[in-house]
């Protein structure tokens, strides 16, 4: 008959078989079950997460995207004037009868480089959206502000100091026999301005700004400048700089008051 202490080592290994069988049974379980619904879990979580980042950076580069596009936006409407005033100045028709705009978009190629994404360089997508619809809206701005319609200088003149008596101005015309270099002279709240006008189919030099600088003084006047249809040389631009000469389109002419301040 088995003594007590046999029986207790039989128990003993009995429980120790039963509980490797049972953590073998375990992990088979584990394994079987348990493991691929806890990597299922778990690549759902990273998924779920994977997915909140990709549509966070989604929305943080839309939210970019829009932020950029409200700042070219307002450099738009600061420099609108100006790129109808370009648009008017460089685009013609030849004597062929073609519409040339080579120069304009050179100037929109610039404007686009240089201010709208100052100096960085854009993305494809992003030059041609911004390309595409600067040369949409400039047009049909240029359109419903059409170019005065003049035939020689002398109604160039003439049509200068039209459009400043109908926006608060008292122009008018000075004697060409002794003009002193001053084709229009311009009155308003006692501020006097002298102008010479300059119907060219060419960009205006340095004469020009050299005359309206001597008439200014000859007038008296407060401030002096020069209105052409076309552009103005690089030189005609330091020049003018340097002696406070403004350089005006006929379009400028309709907000002289605010270009004066």
């Amino acid at each position: 008959m088995a003594s007590d202490s046999e029986i207790i080592l039989v128990i003993i290994i009995i429980v120790v078989v039963a509980l490797i069988v049972s953590i073998r049974i375990l992990k088979l379980i584990y394994k079987v079950f348990i493991y691929p619904i806890v990597e299922d879990i778990r690549q759902i979580k990273n998924e779920i997460t994977k997915k909140k980042i990709e549509e966070r950076y989604q929305n943080m580069e839309i939210e970019r995207h829009q932020k950029d596009i409200e700042r070219r936006n307002k450099l738009i409407q600061r420099h609108k004037s100006t790129l109808i005033k370009k648009y008017k100045q460089l685009t013609y028709t030849d004597d062929y009868g073609h519409f040339r705009n080579d120069s304009f978009l050179k100037e929109l190629d610039y404007f686009i480089k240089n201010v709208l994404f100052d100096k960085v360089i854009p993305s494809e997508t992003d030059y041609q959206y911004e390309y595409n619809r600067l040369q949409l809206i400039i047009e049909n701005a240029a359109e419903e502000e059409p170019d005065i319609e003049v035939e020689n200088p002398y109604d160039f003149e003439k049509k200068c100091a039209e459009i400043l008596n109908n926006n608060g101005w008292q122009a008018q015309t000075t004697q060409k026999s002794a003009d002193q270099g001053i084709d229009v002279i311009a009155t308003k709240d006692g501020i006097t301005v002298a102008l010479q006008c300059k119907y060219y189919s060419k960009p205006v030099g340095n004469k020009a700004v050299q005359e309206a600088y001597s008439g200014k003084k000859f007038y008296n006047a407060d401030y002096a400048g020069v209105v052409s249809n076309n552009t103005f040389t690089i030189s005609a631009r330091q020049l003018a700089k340097n002696c406070h000469i403004f350089l005006l389109s006929p379009d400028d002419l309709k907000n002289l008051n605010n270009l004066l301040k």
